[in-house]
């Protein structure tokens, strides 16, 4: 019988580092723990949303530990908040663990089945041979916790924030994605949708001051945390779902207010969805595909300007970085184009600012951008 510890003796980095990029959340950083001596991977907060990469998972212990909200988890404890298992759902979360390590998880009086040979790869070729199992495959979705949208009433529907109609967004786009005022936090509420129109979650973005750092994170209410799985969903698919059947085809944006303007600039024909960060897991690819669509723009926002390459070469740390964005996109374009034709969205003309993303300045601009947009072509090495 194989039980919990026997999957955790198992778990190596790079299956955490895999699980966690399935999730929405890449390796961020790596460091050393004085106090112990193990290795720190460092991961975006998705234990409870949020923009900051402030959660660590200790190498040796193997206990993730959120340093903004969630404190220390237990590995297993970990993979039943992202993956939305309940309590008594312990056992589907050993099985989705136990499948990625390579456990046949079989129902019989004997219980779990014997492990078959781990095999040990490299990321780039783990990245390959995921995309050959998964080629013309459909993944099952797990889905987030549904809530009770009366909750929603909690808010304003009638106060809208000034700054972001000033960045184009207009009023009619904010409510039909449900865009409310929650006066005494001073926060604006972004409800998140599923594709069936179930509430899963509730983002805030922060407009005090100390909230400088975290300003995208999912609302409070008494206690209660609205939060979801990003991963486990798209922002947007529900509102636009059927320009996306249509078109057959997604643009894949970062941010919610990238879905908002593209609402404001195209209506009922905006086919974009907002993955809030800087990844595309396979359940949102499946989401995608299951409707249809056929054509992917990857229109992430521009966090390093290509046209600056030579600039960044000047500083080590700087160019790393720019360097590693690149790889990142080149990742993701790898993914996606499994099961999709893949174009990427990049400014080669400086269209577009430092952080913005493809819709900040204004629609002519986007259609620039997406007219210039480059096919992804893996290149053969």
């Amino acid at each position: 019988m194989i039980d919990a510890n026997d999957l955790l003796n198992a778990v190596t980095n790079d299956l955490v580092i895999e699980i966690m990029d399935e999730n929405g959340s890449p390796l961020y950083d790596k460091s050393i723990d004085l106090k112990t001596n193990q290795e720190c991977l460092w991961f975006r907060t998705i234990c409870h949303g949020g923009d900051s990469h402030k959660l660590c998972y200790f190498t040796k212990s193997k206990d993730f530990y959120c340093y903004t909200n969630c404190g220390r988890m237990p590995f297993f404890e970990f993979i039943k908040k992202i993956r939305g298992f309940s309590d008594g759902e312990f056992y589907e979360c050993l099985k989705y663990v136990g499948e990625k390590i390579g456990y046949n998880f079989k129902a019989n009086r004997y219980g779990i089945g014997e492990s078959r040979e781990q095999k040990i790869r490299n990321n780039e070729s783990k990245v390959i041979e995921s995309i050959k199992r998964r080629k013309n495959l459909k993944f099952s979705v797990v889905e987030n916790k549904i809530y009770d949208a009366n909750i929603l009433n909690y808010f304003d529907e009638n106060t809208f924030y000034t700054g972001w109609m000033n960045e184009g967004i207009s009023i009619e786009s904010m409510q039909k994605f449900g865009i409310r005022w929650y006066e005494y936090q001073k926060h604006i509420i972004i409800p998140h949708y599923d594709i069936n129109g179930n509430l899963i979650g509730i983002r805030r973005r922060s407009l005090k001051p100390e909230d400088a750092d975290n300003k995208y994170m999912p609302e409070y209410i008494s206690g209660k945390s609205f939060e979801h799985s990003l991963g486990l969903n798209l922002y947007g698919i529900y509102e636009n779902q059927d320009a996306l059947r249509r078109y057959r085809r997604a643009i894949i944006v970062e941010g919610e207010k990238s879905v908002l303007l593209s609402d404001t600039y195209y209506g009922n024909e905006s086919y974009t969805v907002a993955t809030c960060g800087f990844n595309v897991s396979r359940q949102q690819m499946t989401l995608l595909s299951e409707l249809g669509v056929r054509i992917v723009y990857l229109g992430f926002d521009k966090d390093y300007d290509i046209l600056k390459e030579e600039e960044y070469k000047k500083d080590e740390q700087t160019y790393k970085n720019y360097l590693n964005y690149q790889k990142r996109l080149e990742t993701l374009a790898l993914r996606l184009n499994s099961l999709f034709n893949v174009y990427i969205i990049q400014d080669a003309h400086g269209y577009l600012g430092h952080k913005d993303s493809p819709f900040d300045r204004g629609k002519d601009t986007l259609e620039l951008l997406l007219k210039d947009s480059t096919k992804w072509v893996k290149v053969r090495r």
